[in-house]
C-alpha cells in the first residue's frame, strides 16, 4: 500500500467550529479591492445609495442626508469564493449614528451590519460565498442634514503561514481551523480547543470596567491583534486597579489580560481574581498575555483584576477574559454581552486515507493546557460512532486505551506529561499486540485484546467529545504493525 501525502489537511480533515476563534499565526494581506477608499482628494467609485449627498471634508467620506430617508454611499468589489478576506473601516461619529452593510447583493447585510454609536475602527473577517460584495456606509438616523462621515474602508485577501507574514492575533471565522505560532514564530501546530464563554461583557472597552487610582486612554497603541486598539492604563497612586467583576457564578475560573510596558522599562503588576490567588508579574517592553487561575468555589463576584504596584507606573492592555475552567483558552471577543466560542471539531472517515482494519500505527506529537489531573485531553481516538469500540490516546495522561463491544480490554498509561510541553506519542494497534512509546520510551504493551471495528477518526477530540485543549503539531498513520524500534525512533 502506498503513501497517500496531503499537502493541505483541509482537503482531508472535516473540520467544524460554529463560531469565530482566535489564534497567533502569521497573517498577510492581499491587494486593495475596494477602489478609493482613502478619499484623498474625491468620492470617485462610490455611488449614492438613497437620498444623500457624497462629499469629502477633511480626507474622509461624508455621507448626509437630503431628506428624512437613509442615506448611504455603496462599491461593489470582486471576490473569489471559498476565500478569506478582511473588511475594515474608520467611522467618525459626529453626534449621529452611523450604520454600514456588508452583503452578496445591493444593499443585503448577509455577511455583517451594525450601528455605529461613537468613533471607531470597525473590522469583519469573512469567507467569500459570491464573486461580488457589496459595501453600504452612511447614516442610521433619519433626518434631513445628518452626516456621517468614513475613511481607509478597505477589503483585502487574508493569507497564511507565509514568510512575508506578520505574527497576529487573528480572529478565525466559522469552521476555519486555527493552526496557532508561539511569539517567537514557532509553529505549534492545529488549535483544537473545547467550548468556553468570556464572562466580561466588554472584552476590550475597558471604559466600562472599574478604574481606582488612575487613568485610562482608549486606543493608543497597537494591540495583538494588529490593530491601534490597545488601552493606557496609568497609576496615580500606589496599588492602581483595572478590574471587571463577573458576578457570582461560584465556579473555578480563569482570568486574563495582554499587558505591554508603556514606559520603556519593566512595571511591576499583580493579577488576582477575587483577591485570592494572587500572582505577580513583569511587564515588560513585548505584549504578554497574563493568566490567573481561582482554584476554589464560593467566591462572591470573581473577576480579572490587574494592579499597577507603584505610582506613576504604565502599561498598555487589551483584551481581558473570565472564564469557567482552571486553565485559559484562546481569545473570544466581546462588545457588550458575554460571547461563547465553540468548540473544535476535527475528524477523517477511516475509508478516506487507506486505513487498516488488522493492525496500524499512529504518531502523534501535540500538547496540552490541562492542569487538571481529573481532565483528560483527548490527542485522537479511533470509534464506530459510539464508546463500545474505540481507540483512543489521552496527551495529558500518556494513556492508550481500547474498548471492544463495550470492555476496555487495553489499558497502557505512563506517566504525565508536562501541560504546554511537546509531546512525541507512537500507538500500534494489532490483534493480541499492542504497544506504546512516549518520546523514545516504550511505555507498554498489551497482547489480550482483539481490534474493534472502527469508522472515524477524531482529531485532537475522543469519541466523547473530550478536547485536546491543546495543540498538535503532527499525526502521521501508518497502515501497519511498526515495531518497536520504529517507535522509539520516530518518537525520539
Amino acid at each position: 500500500m502506498g503513501t497517500k501525502q496531503f499537502s493541505n489537511y483541509e482537503s482531508l480533515i472535516t473540520f467544524t467550529r460554529a463560531s469565530g476563534g482566535h489564534a497567533l499565526r502569521p497573517v498577510s494581506y492581499g491587494d486593495e479591492l475596494v477602489t478609493n477608499g482613502t478619499f484623498d482628494s474625491d468620492t470617485s467609485n462610490w455611488t449614492d445609495y438613497g437620498d444623500s449627498t457624497l462629499s469629502v471634508v477633511s480626507g474622509e467620506l461624508n455621507v448626509t442626508n437630503n431628506s428624512t430617508g437613509y442615506g448611504y454611499a455603496s462599491q461593489a468589489v470582486t471576490t473569489e469564493v471559498g476565500k478569506l478576506y478582511k473588511f475594515n473601516f474608520d467611522f467618525n461619529h459626529l453626534g449621529t449614528t452611523g450604520h454600514f452593510r456588508l452583503g452578496t447583493t445591493l444593499g443585503a447585510d448577509d455577511i455583517t451590519s451594525s450601528n455605529l454609536y461613537s468613533d471607531q475602527n470597525v473590522e469583519h473577517i469573512f469567507v467569500a460565498t459570491t464573486t461580488t460584495v457589496y459595501i453600504r456606509v452612511g447614516n442610521q438616523a433619519n433626518t434631513a442634514g445628518h452626516d456621517a462621515q468614513y475613511d481607509n474602508i478597505s477589503v483585502k485577501e487574508v493569507t497564511f503561514d507565509q514568510p512575508d507574514g506578520t505574527l497576529t492575533l487573528f480572529e478565525h471565522p466559522n469552521n476555519v481551523p486555527r493552526v496557532e505560532y508561539d511569539a517567537d514564530g514557532n509553529r505549534l501546530g492545529l488549535l483544537v480547543e473545547e467550548s468556553r464563554t468570556n464572562l466580561i461583557p466588554w472584552s476590550n472597552a475597558f471604559s466600562q470596567w472599574t478604574l481606582t487610582r488612575a487613568t485610562i486612554t482608549e486606543n493608543v497603541a497597537i494591540s495583538p491583534d494588529g490593530t491601534q486598539n490597545a488601552t493606557l492604563f496609568t497609576a496615580t497612586d500606589d496599588d492602581a486597579r483595572l478590574q471587571y467583576a463577573a458576578g457570582d457564578i461560584n465556579i473555578i475560573n480563569t482570568a486574563s489580560i495582554w499587558v505591554k510596558s508603556a514606559t520603556g522599562s519593566d512595571v511591576s503588576v499583580q493579577m488576582d481574581n477575587g483577591g485570592l490567588d494572587i500572582d505577580t508579574f513583569t511587564a515588560n517592553s513585548e505584549w504578554q498575555r497574563l493568566e490567573n487561575v481561582l482554584s476554589t468555589t464560593g467566591v462572591a463576584n470573581p473577576r480579572c483584576r490587574l494592579r499597577i504596584i507603584n505610582s506613576g507606573d504604565a502599561v498598555y492592555v487589551y483584551h481581558g477574559q473570565l472564564e469557567a475552567g482552571s486553565f485559559m483558552t484562546s481569545a473570544i471577543s466581546t462588545t457588550g454581552s458575554t460571547a461563547t466560542r465553540s468548540a473544535d471539531v476535527a475528524s477523517i472517515p477511516v475509508a478516506d486515507f487507506g486505513f487498516n482494519a488488522d493492525e496500524g500505527s499512529v504518531v502523534i506529537e501535540s500538547q496540552h493546557f490541562t492542569t487538571e489531573s481529573s481532565v483528560s485531553a483527548a490527542g485522537f481516538a479511533l470509534d464506530d460512532g459510539s464508546s463500545s469500540n474505540r481507540m483512543y490516546y489521552y496527551q495529558n495522561k500518556a494513556q492508550w486505551i481500547v474498548s471492544v463491544s463495550g470492555t476496555t480490554t487495553v489499558s497502557i498509561d505512563d506517566s504525565d506529561p508536562a501541560e504546554s510541553t511537546l509531546t512525541k506519542a507512537g500507538v500500534t494497534y494489532k490483534e493480541n499486540d499492542f504497544a506504546s512509546n512516549i518520546d523514545g520510551s516504550l511505555v507498554g504493551s498489551d497482547t489480550s485484546s482483539g481490534v474493534p471495528t472502527v469508522t472515524t477518526l477524531h482529531v485532537g477530540r475522543s469519541s466523547a467529545g473530550t478536547a485536546l485543549n491543546g495543540h498538535i503539531k503532527s499525526i502521521k498513520y501508518y497502515p501497519r504493525r511498526l515495531t518497536n524500534a520504529q517507535l522509539q525512533d520516530l518518537t525520539s
